[in-house]
């Protein structure tokens, strides 16, 4: 992958789910969604996707770590609310942002036969 850049898909991706009247949030556990947000090809697209476009900057070869960003995905498929929950520095943070931002449309998550919007956490492994 382009500037050395490894990503690893972590066993364990949290997905906490929202819907509600009202703006209320609603955590409901990953077993009671009937269908989970996905991104178009599923999750080896995805990561291909962000080390494709991922782009360290100048110098910046020796960095390590992992960096976990949460979004949302709207009943449309679009992505809101991107947030880095952990960041290595150096503008990686920033860099995830700008790549997340150029997600395609993902399938929507469904519970009992309705779309509902879902945040999704995501680890990102950078070697």
């Amino acid at each position: 992958m382009k500037n050395c850049l490894l990503i690893f898909l972590i066993l364990f991706t949290q997905i906490v789910f929202s819907q509600g009247k009202d703006n209320n949030v609603l955590t409901v556990e990953i077993d009671e969604i009937d269908i989970k947000p996905e991104f178009p090809g599923g999750v080896v697209k995805m990561y291909d996707f962000i080390g494709e476009n991922f782009k360290m900057t100048e110098n910046k070869e020796g960095i390590k770590g992992k960096i976990s960003v949460s979004f949302f995905v709207e009943t449309d498929g679009s992505i809101t609310d991107i947030k880095i929950i952990r960041d290595i520095g150096h503008g990686t943070g920033d860099e995830v942002i700008r790549v997340v931002k150029m997600f395609p449309k993902w399938k929507s998550g469904e519970k009992k036969g309705e779309k509902i919007r879902a945040q999704y956490i995501m680890p990102i492994v950078i070697n």
